[in-house]
């Protein structure tokens, strides 16, 4: 099937998983391409796609999502001119910070960074910010340093009217700080990725691993860790935080702002799916084998997989939502799961999630605890529980969620050691 082997070629180029932003947006972007390109047949596009340059890219473009806004968030923010402000100047006041942002869209985040390093008082010989992206429209965009009101959506921050200024065609932001940030066209789940560029002293990454196939997100954990200094920051999404806790990368001690400082030098080890570890730890607890006659397979319903599909394709749509800040949207999905009677842990540690972000934390307990009666070896409910009490100032029961965690992942370490 052409559609098959195309999804194929964009995850071998920027390891998509075509399953987390819906095959159906893909065939749209194709479609859309096709029309550009005034043609009908999908093989003659395949062909053309293959042999014409930069038609790859021009489907890339289509398919990415483009959502940033100044501020995201705006913890991991308020993270960084804290640590700067009470690390890094007392420390090293005469060293050049580097930062990197990836991916950086259309610049509003590298811009955030800039803002809020000028705040803490640095000049701009004390500062090196590159800003790298797959995308040439999103770079382009950048480049010109103009935006609309859609960019500057959200809580923001106080102090950022002071670096732009209005015009009719758009916000022009000020030369100061777009002239501190030095944009790449590069793709960060290749080997070369920035290879000619000295390690960086904080990285921010956030939310482009939900995207990425497990193979893709090792490529780029190896590229991050090579270029992150030892006792570096990284900023990352709340998924990915998981994985780098147990790559020698310790949370830092700031609600919401996602950040990790990395204690040990390698993370090059593959990453861990704990709950496939988990999963097997399970099936061997059972010491009889089940049996299937051929009655009972016949018998079997057959669409019980198809509604497994269409619950794994609803979920992977609620987290896209959830990590570009659509939580309402994000929630009503949740709802629309549960009443088709597919109630899951999954299911139940995203609706806790959405309520945590929503500064809901009853909600949250509610669910997460709904999660692991359901699942109590979910360990992404397990660790954001910790997280969720410690942001409530519970640190013994925070500590509780913890212990379990660790103890959780150690003993799939000795199950899969037994396996082998």
């Amino acid at each position: 099937m052409i559609y098959a082997a195309i999804y194929e070629l964009l995850k071998n180029t920027i390891g998509l998983d075509a399953d987390t932003i819906g095959k159906k947006n893909i065939k749209y972007a194709i479609n859309s391409r096709m029309e550009s390109l005034s043609l009908q047949d999908i093989r003659v596009y395949f062909e053309t796609m293959q042999k014409k340059p930069g038609e790859l890219d021009q489907l890339i473009e289509k398919v990415i999502i483009p959502e940033t806004w100044f501020f995201r968030d705006v913890e991991p923010f308020i993270f960084l001119q804290k640590y700067i402000e009470n690390s890094w100047l007392p420390a090293k006041q005469t060293q050049a910070l580097r930062v990197l942002s990836i991916p950086c869209s259309t610049g509003e985040e590298p811009y955030s960074i800039a803002m809020t390093l000028l705040e803490t008082g640095m000049s701009s010989p004390q500062i090196h910010i590159d800003a790298a992206d797959i995308s040439k429209n999103g770079l382009e965009t950048a480049r010109l340093a103009v935006y609309g009101k859609r960019s500057f959506r959200g809580k923001g921050v106080e102090y950022q009217s002071r670096y732009y200024r209005e015009t009719d065609n758009g916000s022009i932001i000020d030369p100061q700080v777009s002239g501190l940030v030095h944009f790449h066209y590069d793709n960060v789940v290749k080997p070369s990725f920035l290879k000619s560029q000295k390690p960086y002293h904080i990285i921010f990454c956030r939310n482009l691993m939900i995207y990425l196939t497990e193979d893709a997100r090792k490529k780029v954990f190896d590229n991050l860790d090579q270029l992150l200094v030892p006792e570096g920051i990284l900023f990352t999404g709340h998924s990915e935080l998981l994985l780098l806790h147990h790559f020698g990368y310790t949370m830092v001690k700031h609600p919401r702002s996602f950040a990790c400082q990395k204690i040990q030098v390698n993370i090059r080890s593959a990453v861990p799916n704990i709950r496939k570890k988990i999963r097997c730890k399970k099936k061997r607890m059972i010491h009889q084998p089940v049996k299937f006659s051929h009655t009972s397979i016949e018998n079997t319903p057959k669409p019980a997989k198809n509604i497994q599909e269409k619950t794994d394709t609803v979920l992977s749509s609620i987290r896209s939502l959830a990590d570009r800040g659509e939580l309402k949207e994000a929630f009503v999905l949740c709802n629309k799961v549960l009443k088709e009677k597919n109630p899951t842990a999954e299911v139940f540690f995203l609706m806790g999630l959405i309520s945590s972000e929503l500064n809901e934390p009853e909600k949250a307990e509610e669910y997460f605890n709904k999660a692991l009666y359901l699942d109590p070896f979910h360990y992404e409910t397990i660790i954001h529980f910790s997280l969720l009490y410690e942001h409530i100032g519970d640190m013994a029961k925070s500590m509780l969620f913890k212990e379990r965690a660790q103890r959780l992942y150690n003993n799939s370490k000795k199950t899969v050691r037994t396996l082998v």
